[in-house]
């Protein structure tokens, strides 16, 4: 889409006012400038110094072309030169913010949950646009904003329990739900690793084969020896999890893209790290949603088959030896090697253990320690997750390092994506409104094994006292 000059003014001061209010945000502040604030403030500045070289050739070409025009209306009639003049289009501009692909977004430094390109800029706007839509104090600049996103389209999923702004109802854009969800997996080592199914229902119903039918030879006109198969159902009942957090009712332009992208990055990491935590951590209450974790269930005296006891001496990670971790390796069921195995450790683990122990093996030089000894060991791949154990004393009776297959041993239910609310009175003296995101799900263990059988995932326990 061509921009007239007028468009392209607009677009000129919008990229000079954003260099502005860095710089007023920096004095206000009393702190020196940061390079990002300044290579922010020079891009703008840039991109407005591009904007007026493309308006300046513009009007000087306008210039000429209407000189020429006037010279060659004075060769015609006079009847021609009186003419009716050009009938003027007296409808509004264009908003500077449109649909069109080519137009700009302002913002003050790099996006972390959003991708940091054109496309997530324009994503980042308009979950910015949504938040100053439900939290801006002015009334005319919040109308602005929902009207600007009622008309472009972006306003696609009802919250439910309300659809009145009164009372903190709101319509997500769904750009902003799949952000949140896109960095809550690219954070959340458990959801990235385990199987997550939609529940139809709050409650929900799982099949889990516990014995196979077995295969016999038969002597001739002999009756086959029956055998079933034995099931066990594994009920998932999904609870409410929500994040909750306070914003300004008073964002400027310049800030739209910056809120959005900081509240996307906050609640996909803080809703990744609960998921974590619960599901390796999990006591069963209701603190933690009800969750059994791995690194509580596996060390309850009635999976012992899935644990190694690392030797008396072995108590820290400065201790722990190959012995104890090939020990923990030869538990593990076959089947659970031929999925998606992995280790599962922290990383003060992985430094305090695997990197020391790789060091230690010989054959290293300049170059294998100046790059790293990679994210493998044993063959398998290291996953970081630091709601695992990290401390570097003892760790008497804990489970912290984990071998196995996380898509066999675990599997998560959700009834639904995220929903939203916001309220602005609790927080009206402190010009803030708050916005909640919560989520329906629920995680269950699956094959975690008996006192006799590994399951599909193995831990490495310390030594207890």
């Amino acid at each position: 889409m061509k921009k007239s000059i007028e468009e392209m003014k607009q677009i000129m001061g919008h990229k000079y006012a954003c260099a502005q209010d860095i710089i007023e945000e920096v004095e206000k502040s009393g702190l020196a400038m940061t390079a990002e604030q300044k290579k922010s403030i020079d891009d703008n500045e840039a991109e407005g110094d591009s904007w007026k070289a493309k308006i300046d050739a513009l009007e000087a070409q306008e210039e000429v072309a209407n000189r020429i025009k006037q010279k060659s209306l004075g060769l015609k009639n006079v009847e021609k030169r009186s003419a009716p003049a050009m009938e003027v289009n007296h409808e509004p501009k264009a908003s500077l913010v449109a649909k069109d692909e080519n137009d700009v977004y302002c913002r003050s430094g790099a996006l972390k949950a959003f991708t940091n390109d054109a496309k997530g800029e324009k994503e980042a706007f308009i979950s910015g646009q949504f938040i100053r839509s439900m939290c801006c104090k002015d009334d005319n600049v919040r109308a602005k904003a929902s009207r600007w996103l009622k008309e472009n389209g972006h306003v696609s999923k009802a919250a439910l329990g309300t659809t009145s702004e009164a009372v903190g109802g709101a319509l997500i854009p769904t750009v902003l739900e799949n952000t949140i969800l896109v960095y809550r997996e690219k954070n959340g080592v458990a959801r990235r690793n385990s199987r997550t199914i939609p529940m139809e229902s709050e409650v929900f119903k799982i099949t889990k084969l516990l014995a196979s039918s077995s295969v016999v030879y038969t002597a001739e006109n002999n009756t086959m020896t029956q055998s079933d198969p034995t099931f066990k159902l594994l009920t998932l009942n999904a609870k409410n999890m929500g994040y909750f957090t306070l914003v300004s009712n008073q964002i400027s332009d310049s800030a739209v893209i910056s809120v959005a992208d900081i509240i996307a990055q906050d609640a996909g990491r803080q809703f990744a790290l609960k998921e974590d935590t619960d599901i390796f951590n999990g006591d069963g209450s209701s603190t933690y949603g009800s969750i059994n974790g791995l690194t509580h269930y596996l060390v309850d005296t009635d999976h012992d088959a899935s644990i190694k006891v690392a030797a008396a001496s072995n108590t820290t990670f400065a201790t722990t030896t190959l012995a104890d971790l090939q020990a923990t390796m030869a538990l593990l069921p076959t089947y659970a090697r031929q999925g998606d195995c992995k280790w599962y450790m922290s990383q003060a683990a992985r430094d305090s253990i695997c990197l020391r122990l790789g060091l230690a093996a010989g054959g290293n030089n300049l170059y294998s320690i100046q790059d790293g000894l990679g994210e493998r060991f044993l063959g398998y791949p290291v996953v970081i997750t630091n709601v695992l154990p990290t401390a570097q004393t003892t760790q008497a009776g804990a489970a912290y390092v984990l071998f196995g297959d996380l898509s066999q041993t675990i599997v998560n239910g959700e009834v639904r994506g995220l929903e939203m609310s916001t309220t602005k009175e609790r927080y009206w003296e402190y010009n803030q409104t708050g916005i909640k995101f919560t989520q329906r799900w629920n995680s269950i263990l699956t094959d975690e094994g008996t006192d006799s059988v590994a399951g599909s995932m193995v831990a490495l326990v310390g030594k207890g006292s």
